[in-house]
This record gives structure tokens, sequence and C-alpha cells, in this order.
């Protein structure tokens, strides 16, 4: 499950996310749904909800979601700005993943802009006995991040970056 707050209407917000209760910004630690998750940074929010590491699908049960208005020009994450915000909550359900092909000996480019906290997800195949293959991130500007998992299930884009829990 894929959802965006679209904040460039005004102000800022910060979107909380917990199972089983209400969040605010005081229960949200960044370690999954289970024990709340929060996205704040400038600008949209991008939250996706993957199952939990060796399942094959997300935890049924409520989720809720909580949009925190931030006001205008908040000066840093602990500050509140002046006046409210607007936004909108988008649902874009499941992440579209793009079918790369068969990895052979010529080179696949496939370029992208993300926003900060946005997933893009690709699947390609191998062919038995290669020896290798090389996959990198080019011409990079902030800091994306990839992570790679064999098999048919998706990685969890938290999973593999330092300082980032798995979504539980």
């Amino acid at each position: 499950m894929k959802l965006t707050v679209v904040t460039n209407i005004g102000g800022e917000s910060m979107l909380a996310g917990l199972r089983g209760a209400l969040p605010n910004s005081d229960t949200v630690v960044g370690s999954g749904l289970a024990n709340g998750k929060a996205m704040q940074k400038p600008g949209n929010e991008n939250f996706v909800l993957m199952p939990v590491t060796g399942t094959t699908n997300v935890t049924a049960g409520t989720n809720y979601l909580a949009v925190i208005s931030e006001g205008l020009n908040p000066i840093n994450a602990k500050s509140i700005g002046v006046g409210g915000c607007a936004y909108v909550l988008h649902s874009e359900g499941s992440i579209p993943v793009r079918d790369l092909g068969v990895i052979a000996n010529d080179p696949i480019l496939e370029t992208a802009s993300l926003d900060g906290g946005e997933v893009k997800a690709y699947q390609f195949i191998i062919p038995q006995d290669t020896g290798g293959v090389q996959l990198k991130l080019d011409n990079r500007s902030g800091n994306p991040a990839m992570v790679l998992l064999q098999g048919n299930r998706l990685p969890d884009p938290g999973a593999g970056i330092s300082g980032l829990s798995a979504d539980a």
C-alpha cells in the first residue's frame, strides 16, 4: 500500500501511522506500524506499508493515520510554525512493479526521479549459469538507496538502510 500526503497546498505537516490505536507525534518511534511510524520532512510525506519480513502479505487489522499540522515554515522538526496547513491524502494502492526483463550482456538503463521517502519497485530475471551482475545507482542527487531481495517478494525499503528499521 502506498500513501502520499501532498502538502504543497500550504504549510507543513507530519504523517504518523499506528496499528490498533490512534497515533500522535509522541507515540511514533519509527520502527513500523506495530510501534508507530512517522514521516516528517519539508515537502510531501510518502509512506509504503510492506509485509513483515518473512511474510508475503501486509498484516491484517485496523491501521490509523494522523496528519499533524506544523504550520507555515517551522524552524525545525521540534517546532511549529504559525498558521495551519492544507493537504491532500492520496492512497495510490499497490506499488507498481516495473519488469526490467532478463539481465543479459546489454546494459539496462532506467532513469527516475523520486520525492524523499518515495519508493519505486523493479523486478528482473538472472539466467542460470550467470557469473554475476552489477547493479548501481549512477548520477545520483540526494541520498537514494537500493535494496535487493531474491524471490518473488518486494524488499522492505527501510530494511537495508542503516538507522532505519523494517516495518513490523
